[in-house]
């Protein structure tokens, strides 16, 4: 009971304040537009964890990448990046975007969608598809979804 008490303050404390916290000090946000650091109670065994951001002015036009080794994986954002637009993921590949689409508004999934589909973004995919991150001017977004265990 202990356990199940512990995670549900950590979903109440942490899932409102992920996407700012992963983002402080290293990209200026205008606006969340999603945010979730734990799977969503009674979820699936694979479910989301997101951060989304609107790009506030000044946004570098080359993306940046980090890894907050103090706070744990769940804070790294970026890698490799691969300008868009990005091809189709293999059949056996984990579509982060397609399957957490469902917890994000129509106008958030637009912008994320026409991120990877359109020139002058970027996005580094996981070698299993599992995470996804997207740092888009011409969308004014940046985003890490994950979806995973």
């Amino acid at each position: 009971m202990l356990l199940v008490a512990n995670l549900e303050w950590l979903r109440r404390t942490e899932d409102p304040t992920y996407a700012t916290d992963l983002f402080a000090g290293h990209l200026s946000v205008a606006k969340v537009l999603a945010t979730r650091k734990w799977h969503r109670r009674g979820g699936e065994p694979l479910d989301c964890s997101y951060a989304i951001v609107d790009l506030a002015d000044g946004a570098p036009n080359v993306p940046p990448s980090w890894s907050n080794s103090d706070n744990g994986w769940k804070y790294k954002f970026g890698g490799d990046w691969k300008e868009a637009p990005e091809p189709e993921p293999h059949d056996n590949m984990r579509r982060a975007l397609r399957f957490c689409s469902q917890y994000f508004d129509d106008a958030t999934n637009d912008r994320l969608f026409r991120a990877l589909a359109e020139p002058g973004s970027w996005y580094v995919r996981g070698p299993v598809g599992e995470i996804l991150y997207i740092y888009s001017l011409p969308q004014n977004i940046a985003a890490r979804i994950r979806f995973g265990d």
